[in-house]
């Protein structure tokens, strides 16, 4: 029987923190959570008992060099948790790693996959609230693919969610420091910071003013998703993009992280993406 732990990091998102939980602990088990808390300045409102708490107390307040540092941590953490489990589900609290409800895999055929690599990326998926097409404020106690139905797939967030090796990892955890990307046919991850606008908006307020370009990039995507033209057919959209940023078409693999995507139908900052319909078949996950 596999062993498997997830593990995130967090800071002052109780919220996305007890979605995480709530996610993972139905996967792995409490005893099996992972959750180091970012600063020594501030206390999670979330029922952590049984959940394993480390607390990182080296703050930078530059975002890239901060995500930096938090990427050496998680790869410590990984080879202790990584003793004496299978892999791990690795990620920030606001994504979520699901298995595509139309596979015929398991798990256990996905960790084969992973264990000839010691990683693999999640095909990723940045949900957003489309305030043009009628998704109004979220109801936090509602089903979350049941009210948002739009998604962007772009190569920012194809990330290396699956490890069962504690290998160097890029500062976001966005990439496996000199391997290439591979990416899962049949596991996906869903990033949840964009799926309400007024949300989004108090985070932005919360943070430092080093953060502040970072959240005010993420602002613009609100506005951005209702003037852009929207893909319906999403698995093809999906093994375009996959193909794309993984370099397998071209015959260049891409290395350390994903490729830039060229042909979306949105903008989001320096990155291209495309706006999709998130099949029904996911509506139910979380």
């Amino acid at each position: 029987m596999l062993r498997a732990a997830a593990l995130t990091h967090v800071r002052q998102d109780d919220f996305f923190l007890q979605l995480w939980l709530d996610h993972y602990s139905g996967i792995v088990g409490r005893e099996n959570c992972f959750v180091i808390l970012d600063g020594d300045d501030w206390e999670s409102e979330v029922d952590l008992s049984g959940v394993n708490t480390t607390v990182n107390t080296q703050r930078f307040f530059r975002r890239i060099k901060h995500d930096a540092w938090l990427s050496q941590v998680q790869r410590r953490v990984l080879a202790e948790i990584l003793e004496t489990r299978d892999f791990v589900f690795r990620g920030d609290c606001d994504e979520l790693v699901v298995m595509d409800p139309s596979s015929p895999k398991s798990w256990d055929g996905v960790y084969s996959e992973m264990k000839e690599h010691g990683y693999l990326y999640c095909a990723g998926v940045d949900m957003v609230q489309h305030r043009g097409r009628g998704e109004v404020s979220l109801d936090r106690e509602g089903p979350i693919l049941q009210q948002r139905r739009h998604g962007i797939l772009i190569s920012s967030y194809f990330k290396p969610n699956l490890m069962s090796a504690a290998l160097p990892l890029k500062a976001g955890g966005h990439g496996v420091k000199e391997k290439p990307v591979i990416v899962s046919e049949d596991v996906f991850m869903f990033h949840l910071g964009n799926i309400d606008y007024e949300m989004s908006a108090n985070r932005h307020q919360s943070r430092t003013s080093h953060f502040q370009e970072h959240y005010e990039g993420r602002l613009k995507i609100f506005d951005d998703v209702m003037n852009a033209s929207i893909n319906a057919d999403f698995d093809n959209a999906m093994r375009i993009v996959r193909d794309q940023i993984s370099g397998r078409v071209a015959g260049n693999p891409a290395i350390g992280r994903p490729k830039k995507f060229r042909n979306g139908n949105i903008q989001v900052g320096r990155h291209s993406g495309e706006l999709t319909l998130i099949p029904d078949r996911f509506a139910g996950l979380f």
